[in-house]
Order: C-alpha cells, then sequence, then structure tokens
C-alpha cells in the first residue's frame, strides 16, 4: 500500500487568516470543574451534617470525638474529587476516535510554549480528497484512514510532542525544541509510519503537510497555525496543479 505525504515550510500568501480563541481551552477547563465542585460539595456537608446529627446536642465529649473521623472523610473526599478532576480532565483532552489530543489540549501546549519562549516547530497535516475516500468505500474506510494518519503520527514523534485532532482530516503537531531539520525528520518518519498503517486500507492515502516555526513564522499560536495553515495549502494547491 503505498502513501505519499507532502509538505512546505511557512508561507502566508493566498490562505485567510483565522483567527484562534485562547478562551477554549478555558471554557472546557470551567465546565469540568463546576459540576464536580458542586458535588464535592455536597457530599462533604451531607456527609458531615450526618454524623453530627447523630450526636446529642448535650453530649460535648462525643462530638468533639467526631472531628478527627469527620477530618480524616475530608481528606479522602478532598483527594477523591481532585484525582477524579484530573481523569476527566484528561478525558476530555482526548479525539474520541483517533484517540490524539483535541484541539483544546492543542491550544493549551501552544499557549503554554508561548508563555516560556520555548522553540518548537508546528506542523499541519491534512488529507487529500477523504471526501472521494468516503464517497467511493464509505464512511466506515474513511474514519479507518483518519485513524490509520493518527496512528502514523503518534508513531512518528517522541513522548515530548503534542499530536492533535485539528479538524475532521487535519492534524497538528507540536514538536517541542525542535527545527526546521528536526521537523523534516519527523514527516519522513510519518511517511513511512503511514505506509505500514495503511496497510490494510483499500485506497492509497495521500497527506500533505505545513510547517511553520516559532520565531521565523510568527510568535503566538495564531500566527504559527495560520502560517502551517498557509504552507499546507499551498503545496496541496501546486499538487493539484
Amino acid at each position: 500500500m503505498a502513501a505519499k505525504v507532502e509538505h512546505v515550510v511557512g508561507a502566508m500568501a493566498g490562505v485567510p487568516r483565522i483567527k484562534h480563541d485562547r478562551s477554549l481551552a478555558e471554557r472546557l477547563n470551567k465546565q469540568l470543574e463546576r459540576p464536580i465542585a458542586r458535588r464535592f460539595a455536597s457530599l462533604l456537608l451531607v456527609g458531615a451534617a450526618f454524623v453530627v446529627a447523630m450526636v446529642p446536642l448535650n453530649d460535648v465529649g462525643s462530638r468533639f470525638a467526631l472531628y478527627g473521623p469527620l477530618a480524616i472523610l475530608a481528606g479522602i473526599l478532598i483527594e477523591t474529587h481532585f484525582t477524579a478532576h484530573a481523569h476527566l480532565k484528561e478525558i476530555a483532552g482526548i479525539d474520541p476516535l483517533t484517540q490524539v489530543a483535541n484541539v483544546g489540549r492543542l491550544y493549551d501546549e501552544l499557549f503554554e510554549l508561548e508563555s516560556k519562549r520555548t522553540p518548537f516547530a508546528l506542523l499541519i497535516f491534512d488529507m487529500d480528497d477523504l471526501k472521494t475516500i468516503n464517497d467511493t468505500f464509505g464512511h466506515s474506510t474513511g474514519s479507518a484512514a483518519i485513524v490509520a494518519v493518527a496512528r502514523a503520527l503518534r508513531s512518528a514523534v517522541r513522548a515530548t510532542d503534542c499530536v492533535s485532532r485539528y479538524g475532521g482530516d487535519e492534524f497538528a503537531v507540536v514538536l517541542r525544541d525542535s527545527d526546521r531539520a528536526g521537523a523534516l525528520k519527523m514527516i519522513e518518519r510519518f511517511g513511512d509510519a503511514l505506509v505500514e498503517e495503511s496497510r490494510h486500507i483499500e485506497p492509497n492515502l495521500s497527506v500533505s503537510a505545513g510547517m511553520a516555526l516559532y520565531g521565523v513564522d510568527g510568535f503566538t499560536p495564531e500566527e504559527l497555525l495560520n502560517a502551517a495553515d498557509a504552507a499546507m495549502y499551498s503545496k496541496k494547491r501546486s499538487s493539484r496543479s
């Protein structure tokens, strides 16, 4: 099974600028925190009230004796709360189909690196002719092709890198502490991995890639995403002509 990956370095001409909203990830976190916090507080208050109500008002000694167990109960509930919250945040950051990061986690990664002014490379990968695959072979094959691309990307990056599903058939990869040469090597590894991952998929898979470098093609997430998008679409257009 053949697979093709074409790429180009960041270029802004000819592609509309896309505005990216930093508050997306923040809203996602708040949506997770609110119901968990309410349930936690309610459970703690109801439990404490129930235990205290079991002791007569004039039994001061017994009431003081309850403070230790209640403190232990509060500690257990607090630990459970934060464990559940961390787990839900992790789940909320995963794309259900591909099991890579979603857009919210991508923005978190980009804003973190921007705040630290850490050099990195941002790559945008877009599948070519997914609509043709869906129309010819069915949407199940199209979904399998998307998953194959995601798996190939995950196998081509390091543990410190971030692979995310940026759109329907579009992926973004953040390579920490990477330059142009490192990004090109990653693209090569991805091409080899895609051949293996797509071996059992009927159509040949083709993917276009665009690259943007922090400090070269931009500094903010918006600038870098637009530069990588523009580079990717430039390659896609040149391949069709």
